[in-house]
């Protein structure tokens, strides 16, 4: 059995960094060669979701201009590996003088002020339009029996699609 199922815009990067990891991964899908088939199809539908939503979001003038400098200071700031990259802990960068280092963000975002609110409310209004926007997919249904050795991302995934076929 064959469906379309219609996908949120705003569901597409989530797919992309979920699906773009299985897409080549064998072993994940050979008791299911349909489920490899949904994966790679919807990654690359996604994909080129990711790519319109990527550019809308993407940082531009005077925003671009604020995180450059941003980064400048992080960069500044941040404690280093033996490779020069930044060490992350708890998904934060390590900083070698926290006090310093927010006192020049505090400056920077009160410079910043106005063009930080105008990003804000065009992101904001960027989430609303692309929630209400969707893709479409065709995609077979899948016997439940096919179901073994399948990863947590595309079991949720068909279920939540009702690409599953119970009998």
């Amino acid at each position: 059995m064959i469906v379309t199922i219609e996908i949120p815009y705003s569901y597409s990067n989530t797919l992309v960094n979920q699906f773009g990891k299985l897409v080549n991964i064998v072993d994940y899908f050979r008791d299911c060669v349909l489920c490899r088939y949904i994966v790679t199809k919807v990654y690359l539908e996604a994909s080129k979701v990711a790519k319109i939503v990527n550019k809308e979001f993407e940082a531009k003038g005077k925003f671009k201009e604020y995180l450059d400098k941003y980064n400048q200071i992080i960069d500044k700031y941040a404690q280093k590996d033996s490779n020069g990259k930044p060490i992350i802990k708890n998904n934060k960068i390590v900083l070698t003088n926290d006090e310093e280092a927010n006192k020049e963000l505090q400056e920077l975002n009160k410079q910043y002020k106005a063009v930080i609110e105008k990003r804000q409310k065009e992101v904001n209004k960027l989430h609303e339009t692309f929630a209400k926007k969707t893709f479409e997919v065709t995609l077979p249904k899948v016997p439940v029996e096919q179901l073994t050795n399948i990863v947590p991302e595309v079991f949720t995934f068909l279920v939540k699609y009702d690409l599953v076929i119970i009998e």
